[in-house]
């Protein structure tokens, strides 16, 4: 089975070992070589983080709060108390007018249980606070392509929706405002999603996967594009220690040898005189 991509929606992404190739539908390929691709390879997609809020429309004691809740932290700056739950993992910050805020969730489910658990915590201190309001604000996720992305010529085929500055990040990042959602691309075929909601941030993927499989690359490529050849002089990175022993001694060998030269010519200057 292959994984069709018609119109900017994943059909069915995944790979054996009878076919491991990606067949795009009505996608012209921009350059000739192609990125062979593993057979146990898939496109992962999943959600890391969902951040939620909702209002208990009531004042909240803060300090009353932080004594007598379970799992909770008072933070002077701003003011404001943290607490956790476990099940489902969730993390919320309590404001003083009665907003919360709730990060960690993993899904639109558990967000929304985890926000009403924190809810009934909040209730068990002695406050009247009510579930009302609730919305999911942001959704991160994160996706694993089959292939590398070459985002360099990414960047040259779309100039004006891909900002990629390799001096400042190595991803490129790419706005979608009809989807209302922006990807980050990295040249491993990682992405992070950031979108309103679940949603959202499937369909970014959706509506760009056919163009990132047209700048494909094999995925075990070590080799960047851009970036100058030959090594680099000054500073080296990850010797080991015999290599870094080697480095000194032959840098004390250079030393010794420039100095031994340079006495040579101080000697010279005496007999002249």
């Amino acid at each position: 089975m292959a994984a069709v991509i018609s119109g900017g929606t994943v059909v069915n992404p995944s790979f054996d070992s009878s076919n491991a190739t990606a067949v795009v539908v009505n996608s012209a390929v921009r350059h000739e070589q192609t990125a062979p691709l593993r057979a146990n390879e898939e496109l992962r997609f999943e959600l890391v983080n969902v951040v939620c809020m909702f209002k208990t429309h009531c004042h909240l004691d803060l300090k009353k709060l932080a004594r007598e809740g379970a799992n909770v932290e008072f933070r002077r700056d701003p003011p404001s108390v943290l607490m956790k739950i476990r099940n489902p993992r969730v993390t919320a910050s309590i404001w003083s007018a009665g907003k919360v805020t709730c990060i960690g969730a993993k899904s639109e489910a558990d967000a929304h249980l985890g926000a009403r658990r924190v809810a009934r915590k909040i209730q068990k201190c002695g406050f009247g606070a009510k579930f009302v309001d609730f919305k999911i604000i942001n959704c991160l996720a994160v996706a694993y392509l089959p292939f590398g992305v070459r985002i360099d010529l990414l960047k040259d085929a779309y100039p004006h929706e891909v900002q990629y500055e390799p001096e400042l990040h190595p991803a490129a990042s790419w706005k979608l405002p009809e989807v209302g959602g922006q990807i980050q691309v990295f040249q491993t075929g990682n992405t992070t999603i950031t979108a309103p909601n679940a949603m959202s941030a499937r369909k970014t993927l959706a509506s760009i996967y056919a163009k990132l499989y047209e700048f494909r690359k094999p995925k075990d490529s070590v080799e960047l594009s851009r970036t100058p050849s030959g090594p680099r002089k000054g500073r080296k990175r990850g010797l080991s220690g015999g290599e870094a022993d080697a480095e000194v001694d032959e840098f004390q060998a250079e030393l010794k040898a420039f100095k031994l030269d340079g006495d040579e010519e101080e000697e010279d200057e005496d007999d002249d005189e």
